[in-house]
């Protein structure tokens, strides 16, 4: 414990910039208190919440590290002190590597952690007297992998070594130029520890295809007790920093790299909610299959929310020219209406021949209600994908929808309707977000059958509130309507709801317009495709300029 003791002092001088306390690592020697802390296959560990290393004994003395202890914590405090220093970097690295590697979940904390070694050592061995040289060449592995091989050799760049101190073993061309273009990237991101991790990840994607899933390390970076993510989800970036400057320094956030997109690679690498699910779960969190379904939708609906607090109420009042009045000299001139004064008089005399135009309000056709609750009926039926295992573009435009009127302070009620047999599930009019949300993520399967009875019901007499409705199917909703008397139960609903109405289908692209919904736009209700992202901003811009002006 002293010998422990005088190394970890030795290590966190190091990093003497740091005023951060640690407490004393822990030296874990039983097989109980290495399966308790998870240490089975690490050399070592550092949890980052708590700031506790976490050492290996048994391994770290069976390798024959047990002198290199000091370098070992040295290297740990990095971790904690410089690269990431926080767990809200590392979050945001796995999210960059996952953006690039998105086929590689399991393998991301791995790599994020061999990244932050490379960036640490790099560090160590330039600021202090340490003997990373030797640490390095113990703890190499004999026989290294693709991906290991390519490492060392950078390691061997960067610490200006001659080739084969470290890697036993010359690499091909290819190979070499890879361990150098890695090197170089190690070296100019020093100080900004995101900025070359998504050319890092380049770097490592011929590699992983020999590399064993997941990927894994002798030690490793967490962030210790299990946190909730919901608020993190939800007022993340939707585009992670492509770098940020170091941890000592306040963490400003930079527009991310681009990444190619592919069928199944899309926003933060994350294409359906189940990829969303398994990125949180590579990554050691546990949520359930709704938690991440929610999260998911809530993070894609927010760069297209409507700005706060739009005016969306009653119809502007239009002024009307009422006639003219005199022109006084105390009146500001451009108020002169001249070709009314010429009219009356061919000479135009100040404050005796001039005058002025009154206007007065059009009050009579502003008789429409402030819009103050949207009520949504939303197609779970099984003609429509599962919104829990791909991303739905129709539960996307409710979410966006439902989130931007409780935005306005609006009250929402959702509906859910399926087949004559399969269950209806509907909430009253509420503010709750996660009441809405909880249910806009739900899915009932089954036959298409609109709930024409429920509409009615709620809609037989002009509402005491002004309400949009807004009505989200795909085509099929077109065919169940096609009746006279729905028809008519559509234009009596929109009639008395008083709020005016939207009709929102999910079309294929090239039925953006079909035939069967012009009677409906006769009748007044507002229609619109949703079968992109795209579509939804187009929506939201012309939704809104109705609902303004309407």
């Amino acid at each position: 414990m002293e010998a422990l003791a005088l190394s970890w002092q030795k290590a966190q001088a190091v990093w003497v910039h740091t005023p951060r306390f640690i407490p004393l690592p822990l030296y874990i020697q039983t097989p109980a208190e290495r399966a308790h802390w998870g240490l089975a296959q690490d050399l070592a560990r550092v949890h980052l919440r708590s700031g506790q290393i976490l050492l290996n004994g048994p391994r770290i003395e069976a390798e024959g590290l047990l002198p290199y202890l000091t370098e070992i914590l040295a290297h740990e405090a990095g971790h904690l002190f410089y690269c990431p220093a926080s767990h809200l970097v590392h979050q945001r690295s796995l999210e960059i590597l996952a953006q690039i590697l998105p086929e590689y979940l399991s393998s991301l904390p791995a790599l994020a952690n061999l990244w932050q070694d490379l960036l640490i050592n790099h560090s160590l061995a330039h600021k202090s007297d340490l003997n990373l040289i030797g640490f390095l060449q113990k703890w190499a592995p004999a026989q290294p992998s693709e991906l290991w091989k390519r490492v060392l050799r950078a390691y061997e760049i960067l610490l200006r070594l001659p080739a084969g101190q470290v890697l036993k073993e010359r690499l091909p061309l290819h190979q070499e130029a890879d361990a150098f273009e890695l090197a170089d990237v190690v070296y100019s991101s020093k100080t900004q520890d995101l900025k070359g991790l998504s050319t890092f990840a380049r770097l490592c994607r011929p590699a992983l295809l020999q590399e064993p899933h997941p990927l894994l390390l002798s030690e490793g970076t967490d962030l210790g007790e299990a946190h909730d993510l919901n608020g993190a989800l939800t007022h993340a970036s939707s585009k992670p920093p492509a770098e940020t400057s170091h941890p000592g320094k306040t963490l400003p956030l930079f527009k991310p790299e681009k990444a190619e997109k592919s069928a199944h690679a899309g926003h933060l690498g994350q294409e359906s909610p189940r990829h969303f699910l398994h990125f949180w779960q590579a990554w050691g969190q546990t949520l359930s299959e709704q938690e991440a379904c929610i999260a998911f939708y809530r993070q894609k609906a927010q760069p297209l929310l409507a700005p706060w607090k739009i005016p969306m109420q009653t119809q502007p009042q239009e002024p009307l020219l009422e006639g003219t009045d005199p022109w006084l000299l105390d009146t500001p001139i451009e108020e002169i209406a001249w070709i009314d004064s010429l009219i009356q008089s061919p000479r135009i005399v100040p404050g005796f021949t001039t005058v002025k135009q009154y206007w007065s309000n059009d009050t009579k056709k502003n008789t429409r209600l402030p819009i103050q609750a949207l009520d949504i009926y939303l197609d779970a039926s099984g003609s429509l994908p599962n919104p829990a295992h791909t991303c739905s573009w129709p539960v996307l435009s409710a979410v966006v929808l439902a989130l931007s009127a409780l935005h306005q302070g609006w009250k929402v009620r959702i509906t859910l309707w399926s087949g004559p047999d399969e269950g209806l599930e509907t909430t009253p009019f509420t503010r709750n977000e996660q009441q809405v949300l909880s249910l806009l993520s739900h899915y009932l399967g089954g036959a298409t059958r609109f709930p024409s009875d429920l509409l009615s019901e709620r809609y037989l007499r002009p509402a005491s509130e002004a309400c949009h409705l807004l009505l989200i199917s795909d085509q099929g909703l077109l065919e169940a309507l096609a009746s006279s008397e729905l028809k008519s139960l559509l234009k009596t609903s929109l009639q008395n709801a008083r709020g005016g109405g939207s009709l929102l289908l999910n079309l294929p692209e090239y039925l953006q317009t079909p035939a069967e919904v012009l009677p409906f736009q006769k009748m007044g209700w507002f229609f619109h495709a949703v079968s992109s992202e795209q579509d939804i901003q187009q929506l939201m811009r012309a939704l809104l300029m109705r609902l303004s002006h309407a």
